[in-house]
């Protein structure tokens, strides 16, 4: 009984889709405004799931047959194998216990397991790291086809602080490919004067980073953020000491 005003347009894999209270309104239409909306109100989130938890199945074959697979048809007329979805932020859902019993991220990645696992295409979701030690994990892992991968950070000193090369050789292609995306790992490392005053400056970086990838993008995008000119120089760096992924 909520009023929504939902009109809008989109383009999805080339197709232009629209829609607006007069007639039928797309998913990928409205799903943003309503996104928007609910996030702000406490009832209305209520009210959604209430509604939509009995038509979840009507909704997941919607996404299949509406989105996923036109959208794959299309990646193999272009040469492509196919479409992976992932879906992020999924660990940061709150672990306390719901009015039902049971925890959001249990709920949602064990008893709705079917509407992650039964999504048309390759999908990747970022699991909280309590499930991992929950007692339901047995039931977890009997859910889905994969077990989940733990992705540390990738380390670059050992504890005794000697440098791991191997790591520190991961993290700077990690950066090198940003601007050679089509290179390969040899031939990005022949340019990287090109893009550093030294080879130091490109290790000073990964070494600020701790080895944490996101912390690593964000000062590589920082650093290109002020304007400076290319090579870019080691007394540029902003961040925190180098640190040791352990």
């Amino acid at each position: 009984m909520t009023e929504i005003e939902l009109e809008g347009s989109a383009e999805f894999m080339g197709m232009g889709v629209a829609g607006n209270t007069d007639g039928e309104l797309s998913l990928s239409a409205g799903i943003g405004k309503i996104t928007a909306r609910a996030k702000n109100d406490a009832t209305l989130r209520d009210r959604l799931n209430q509604f939509l938890g009995p038509q979840k199945n009507q909704l997941l074959e919607a996404i299949n047959t509406e989105l996923l697979e036109p959208a794959i048809a299309q990646l193999q007329q272009q040469g492509q194998k196919g479409l992976v979805v992932i879906v992020d932020n999924l660990d940061r859902i709150d672990n306390r216990p719901k009015a039902f019993g049971r925890s959001q991220q249990e709920y949602l990645f064990i008893d709705q397991h079917e509407c992650l696992r039964d999504l048309a295409c390759h999908k990747v979701y970022t699991m909280p790291l309590a499930l991992k030690f929950s007692s339901e994990y047995g039931l977890l892992t009997a859910r889905y086809t994969d077990d989940p991968k733990v992705l540390p950070m990738v380390p670059v000193k050992f504890q005794d602080g000697t440098v791991c090369a191997e790591g520190m050789a991961k993290l700077k292609q990690m950066v090198l490919a940003r601007a050679l995306p089509n290179a390969s790992e040899s031939e990005r490392l022949t340019h990287v004067l090109d893009l550093f005053d030294s080879v130091e400056s490109l290790e000073r970086l990964c070494s600020a980073s701790g080895g944490h990838v996101r912390d690593l993008l964000r000062l590589l995008n920082g650093w290109g953020a002020e304007g400076a000119d290319l090579p870019l120089a080691a007394g540029q760096v902003r961040g925190g000491d180098p640190g040791a992924a352990q």
